[in-house]
């Protein structure tokens, strides 16, 4: 199964809740051009814009993938992360992104079995 992009993340919640690129856009901080940019992936999100977006998902950032919320201090933890991220160059967030994403790749598939 093929992991799905960013920006196709994003045109599939926007549709799936009816929202415009302005109405995304002031949810996530963000101008109604950049929501545009980001779902053509022109450019790379902010690991900000990635963790607001994250919240406002489905698979929220506040849930594992069986569903189990996180406590308070797994939550202290995750914006800790977001916010280290935000202090990386754009060239190792993008790698460590990279990453991330691998390993809550194969968290949630684990789960799904």
């Amino acid at each position: 199964m093929e992991e799905k992009s960013f920006g196709t993340r994003l045109v599939e919640y926007r549709k799936a809740y009816h929202l415009t690129q302005a109405q995304l856009g002031q949810k996530l901080g963000v101008s109604t051009n950049h929501i545009g940019v980001l779902e053509r992936e022109l450019k790379q999100p902010r690991a900000s814009t990635v963790a607001t977006f994250t919240k406002l998902a489905e698979r929220s950032a506040r849930s594992f993938g069986d569903g189990r919320p996180m406590n308070q201090e797994e939550i202290k933890e995750y914006n800790q992360m977001w916010r280290f991220m935000n202090d990386l160059s754009p060239e190792l967030r993008k790698e460590l992104l990279f990453v991330f994403k691998r390993i809550l790749g194969w968290f949630y598939q684990s789960s799904r079995r």
